[in-house]
């Protein structure tokens, strides 16, 4: 990084410097020369001199004197010099060619730095920093090298950067099972840095007492709530209990709902000293008496706290809902007082039975100004008339938004490059072409990938030791074939026993829809 930082800014103000400060060694490699201090690398100098209107030329000169100094520091030796466009063989290749573009790549030449890098290989230097090198030992071949080749030191300092900060995906070798290579992208946050920043700095402050997580189907959402906030809640020291609301079990009431606090109940009893629990248990019979029942019903653990009379009934409560939303404020409100920070999860909140939603809505208007309770609800977008009028009913409370929508080219290139363990400027095209076909839907851009995988369009190349894609296959997939009929013909390898059918919910243009069943 010290080296390619150097040839970014200029040689003049170093050159001045080192005349100031002499090295205590220098290396040289052609027009290139290694400042040493200390035993580290702190600067390059270029001292070639050239005309402006010769810059491109020079530009792709000096990469290929980088890729020589890399090259030597780590095999003590000069690499060898393939043909390039200087051959007379190769001039006359060109003169056949009637059009003025930039010639076609030809698979033999590339073959010119295999021994190079081979040594290096040989050498046990990373699969990724003899790719580098390579990169930048094909500009030296000018017309003639690679499309993975460098076109610039920016590109050079933004691919060692990720080798320094993210080792494991861009320096180390990956490992891939070669008998079935796999690729995992489902738990890779990518293209979220803003929602990331915006949900810690909510948590941090003690005014806000939850957030509203929301986007359509496939975007993410339940991802990004619990990954972060398990990160912040671990680094925080604090409880952190979640719980996901089921479309098939919305007709029982509280089920969810008690779920969720009771285990608050398990680790309080767990972690609580004898006085924090003598505390509240004295305080919870104050305060319910009789109604301890209610809450009993849907907090099985309950008794790990206090005595809980069995014989007890809340069958004579008409109104429920009501009862326990009061028993759950206080026993939420008495806990929190003698514990850590507490942290719920609600995922897929549209679900959720009316008495349940009303419910949390009334726990979340009696505890907003308890600081010490922070809740967070992922849902979906346009869901129905009834869980919108809920969402106006609790914006009395503190709680803030954070809309996921579908990711950009950036997010997608980032989730594409971390997945094939590949540099962000040699995904893009192919990120393009997903995004293209995906519209950016986190879900739909995890199975297609997969998919491309299962059919081959994406492979793992065993002497590279690095993932390669068809571009020219995938680019020409219609839309209906790259996810749906994918998707189709995966569940389709299925066993029978799994189920009786399977269904498949299309997300695009933001809008919803069931597309196919199988049976």
């Amino acid at each position: 990084i010290h080296i390619v930082q150097s040839l970014l800014d200029g040689g003049a103000d170093e050159e001045k410097s080192l005349n100031r400060n002499p090295p205590v060694a220098s290396m040289h490699c052609g027009n290139v020369s290694l400042v040493v201090m200390d035993g580290d690398v702190k600067r390059a100098l270029f001292s070639c001199q050239h005309d402006s209107n010769q810059y491109e030329g020079i530009r792709v000169h000096r990469l290929g004197k980088l890729g020589c100094i890399l090259f030597e520091l780590f095999s003590r030796q000069c690499p060898k010099q393939p043909p390039s466009s200087a051959d007379p063989s190769l001039t006359r290749s060109l003169n056949l060619n009637s059009s003025s573009a930039r010639p076609a790549k030809r698979k033999h030449l590339n073959e010119g730095y295999d021994a190079d890098v081979s040594r290096l290989k040989l050498l046990q230097i990373p699969e990724p920093v003899c790719f580098l090198i390579r990169c930048l030992l094909e500009c030296n071949r000018e017309d003639f090298r690679m499309n993975e080749s460098y076109e610039s030191f920016r590109d050079v300092m933004e691919d060692l950067i990720l080798m320094r900060d993210n080792p494991s995906c861009y320096l180390e070798d990956p490992i891939v099972d070669l008998s079935n290579p796999t690729f995992l992208t489902k738990d890779k946050l990518c293209g979220r840095k803003e929602e990331v920043a915006r949900i810690e700095s909510l948590f941090m402050q003690r005014s806000c007492n939850g957030i509203l997580v929301s986007g359509g189907a496939g975007a993410g959402k339940s991802q990004l709530a619990y990954s972060v906030m398990a990160r912040l809640t671990s680094q925080t020291e604090s409880y952190f209990f979640k719980s996901k609301f089921d479309q098939t079990k919305s007709s029982i009431p509280f089920s969810t709902v008690g779920s969720v606090f009771n285990q608050l109940c398990d680790e309080f009893h767990q972690n609580a000293t004898e006085s924090q629990s003598t505390a509240v248990r004295i305080q919870l019979e104050a305060a319910l008496g009789s109604q301890v029942a209610i809450l009993a019903d849907i907090l099985p653990s309950l008794f790990k706290i206090m005595s809980v009379d069995s014989s007890a009934t809340s069958s004579e409560y008409v109104d429920r809902a009501m009862n326990v939303s009061f028993t759950l404020r206080t026993f939420i409100e008495t806990v929190s007082c003698y514990s850590r920070r507490v942290t719920f999860l609600f995922d897929d909140v549209q679900f959720a039975d009316q008495s349940s939603l009303r419910v949390l809505s009334n726990v979340l208007a009696d505890l907003r100004d308890n600081s010490n309770v922070f809740f967070v609800f992922c849902h979906r977008d346009n869901t129905g008339d009834f869980f919108d009028t809920w969402l106006k009913s609790i914006a009395v409370t503190s709680l803030q938004t954070v809309h996921l929508n579908n990711l950009n080219i950036d997010g997608v290139n980032e989730l594409v490059s971390q997945s094939l363990n590949t540099f962000p400027r040699i995904t893009r095209p192919l990120a393009l072409a997903l995004i293209s076909k995906t519209q950016g839907n986190p879900l739909f851009l995890h199975q297609l990938l997969e998919s491309l995988r299962l059919h081959g369009l994406i492979s793992f190349n065993l002497n590279s030791r690095r993932w390669i894609w068809d571009m020219d296959k995938i680019l020409n997939l219609e839309v209906s074939d790259s996810v749906l009929t994918f998707m189709v013909e995966g569940c389709c390898n299925f066993q029978r026993s799994c189920g009786t059918c399977l269904r498949f919910q299309h997300v695009s243009d933001h809008q919803s829809s069931f597309v196919h069943s199988i049976y």
